[in-house]
């Protein structure tokens, strides 16, 4: 009977590191989907419709797209599956002369839903206002608030609300040339997801995170044709929940992509994501160490200008985790043609 002891203690912590790896392939997934989809935002684009009336600007486009998915649950083994995607993104402008302040505001929405394995299904609605303040001609004080609702209809223990608050300057360097820095500081809390004790049990309350990130964000016009973009970020994550403090983490994320016009209406968008994430107090399922991830993303995208307004793109994507954690290690790729129409 004591022999038995030591292998259920075993058996045990084994099926709480499944359970707490499975509600990370979530948390790997909102971290990178930005990275590893085609542009989702009008401002990503090469190039773009825009409104001005009175003194409002706004630029609007909605798109839909069909893909392939070869690692949707992003574990082994894979589960590949296509997917529809749908996309709408709304963004204004509106200049407060009086305080010699340009306010920007607007709404990103992005469905998700896959044919069988529809647990991967999201719908990721985000709304940010953010102001901008002249201090010189070539410096602006930035303020701003982001708002998102991320669901998972098919897996409710995803699904949160993330309120977000940052500052920063941006400053022009040259004509072709400018940076940004800013601040951040988010409280992301989950809609059912209970916290879970050091003892195994869950809590009544619903898990919470706050995280802290500090961005720092290049881009250069390097000719008509070319621009670069390299982002750095370094972020912290302070979760409630308990056990192991498996969401408690430091991470490390640099990201460079460009934007090359081939020929007149033919554009190459391309990204290279690296992510470095250590666990405070995580150890892996061997008991050996804390866990540490590297999550590698790389799409390219080919957008195709049909008019003014209409646009074709094709886009390529690979993941990849390194982890010394073998349930989080997955790789993956995405494919995905579709029409995007700006207004």
């Amino acid at each position: 009977m004591n022999n038995r002891i030591p292998v259920l203690c075993a058996l045990i912590l084994l099926y709480f590191s499944s359970i707490s790896s499975a509600a990370e392939v979530t948390a790997q997934r909102d971290e990178s989907s930005h990275d590893e989809t085609p542009p989702q935002s009008a401002d990503t684009f090469p190039r773009g419709a825009s409104t001005v009336k009175d003194k409002l600007v706004s630029k609007m486009m909605a798109g839909v797209s069909q893909g392939y998915d070869s690692n949707a649950n992003l574990g082994s083994p894979r589960k590949d599956d296509f997917f529809l995607q749908e996309t709408a993104d709304m963004h204004f402008s509106y200049p407060l002369e009086a305080i010699q302040t340009d306010w920007k505001f607007g709404f990103n929405l992005a469905n998700v839903s896959y044919y069988e394995y529809t647990d991967a299904d999201m719908l990721d609605m985000i709304a940010d206002s953010k102001f901008e303040y002249r201090l010189l001609d070539s410096l602006l004080l930035i303020a701003g608030y982001q708002g998102e609702f991320m669901v998972y209809p098919n897996d409710e223990n995803g699904s949160f609300f993330k309120n977000e608050v940052s500052a920063g300057l941006r400053h022009t360097i040259a004509r072709n040339a400018s940076q940004t820095a800013r601040y951040a500081f988010s409280l992301k809390e989950y809609t059912h997801r209970k916290i879970l004790y050091g003892n195994l049990t869950r809590g009544s309350d619903l898990r919470l995170d706050a995280r802290h990130d500090v961005i720092h964000e290049l881009s250069v016009r390097l000719i008509d044709r070319l621009k670069v973009t390299l982002v750095n970020q370094y972020s912290i994550n302070d979760s409630n929940d308990q056990y192991f403090d498996f969401y408690d983490f430091w991470m490390y994320k640099s990201r460079a992509s460009l934007v090359v016009m081939l020929v007149k209406r033919l554009y190459v968008i391309g990204s290279f994501s690296y992510f470095h994430k250590e666990y405070t107090d995580r150890p892996t399922s061997d008991r050996g160490v804390d866990q540490k991830d590297n999550l590698y993303v790389v799409s390219s995208t080919l957008l195709w200008d049909l008019t003014a307004s209409l646009s074709l793109f094709c886009n390529y994507s690979y993941k990849e985790n390194d982890s010394n954690e073998p349930l989080d290690q997955f790789s993956g790729n995405m494919m995905s043609a579709g029409l995007y129409y700006s207004f």
